[in-house]
């Protein structure tokens, strides 16, 4: 790790040594039901409406569509950001709990345009144990994710960054001591980030975005659900009893008119305090 300052300004960068061989990323996750009900809300009506949605969403499978793209996300990477321009990427998943194990190779040329077909039947069971455990308060799912990079000679590796209190301008790398040595590491907002990469619900779509309120864009500096599109999250709960309605028929959960649901389970599943905006 370098660091270079100019005053009142601090850059922190970290290379790979000379040496080394491949880049190893290992993390846990758990996946857990929580989605059947808002926590900490003043209304009732709101807490009850919101749990019979949940119900009725898990009864036409609608949590698999989610279960699906959350797993790819951990399969293809994403959670790497600007660590995906590889010479050679795997990932590797174990299920802390069964023991059993996936292992995707190629990744690094897998992510443009997600494909995993070779390997539908294996994800198939592990969509399984996702679906279960976003359904089920009994069925939690505890995973060890582990990604090998193999880069060039010397390689900048970017890992997150840490919060600056005021107005400094530094740019600090967020660390934590390992046998007394201080290691670069991904934050659980920066891969949790990742992971909630799953909205392409909204209007115009062209590529899946962060799960949020108003699906705020700072690469495009927009928000695709701004409240006059009406397709926010707020604008949408407002609709929950016709969702149930629609729901209770059983439709199938590739239909476009899925589409507002899938987004408001989403953001059940992502969590997070939700205030609306007065005006």
């Amino acid at each position: 790790m370098s660091t270079a300052k100019n005053y009142a300004i601090e850059i922190q960068e970290v290379y790979m040594p000379p040496e080394s061989e491949a880049l190893v990323v290992r993390f846990s996750i758990s996946i857990k039901a929580h989605s059947g009900q808002l926590y900490q809300c003043d209304r009732p009506e709101m807490k009850e409406a919101v749990s019979r949605l949940s119900d009725a969403y898990k009864e036409v499978g609608g949590y698999r569509v989610l279960a699906r793209r959350y797993l790819e996300n951990l399969l293809l990477g994403n959670w790497l950001w600007e660590n995906q321009y590889t010479l050679g990427t795997e990932i590797r998943l174990h299920d802390c709990r069964t023991k059993d194990q996936m292992v995707i190779d190629h990744v690094e040329t897998r992510r443009w345009n997600r494909d995993l077909d070779d390997l539908e039947e294996s994800i198939e069971k592990w969509v399984d144990r996702f679906e279960g455990a976003l359904t089920s308060l009994s069925d939690s799912c505890s995973l060890l994710v582990e990604a090998k990079l193999i880069l060039p000679l010397c390689s900048e590796v970017f890992p997150s960054q840490t919060f600056s209190d005021g107005e400094s301008r530094s740019k600090l790398l967020a660390t934590c001591a390992n046998n007394g040595e201080e290691q670069v590491v991904f934050s659980r907002h920066k891969l949790g980030a990742a992971l909630h990469q799953i909205d392409d619900w909204f209007p115009g779509a062209i590529s899946r975005k962060k799960v949020s309120a108003y699906c705020a864009d700072r690469q495009e500096l927009t928000a695709h659900r701004h409240p006059s599109t009406g397709k926010d999250y707020f604008s949408l709960l407002k609709n929950i009893e016709r969702y149930i309605e629609f729901l209770v028929a059983k439709p199938d959960v590739n239909d476009p008119a899925m589409d507002d649901i899938h987004f408001l389970m989403a953001c059940h599943v992502c969590g997070g305090m939700r205030p609306e905006k007065k005006e």
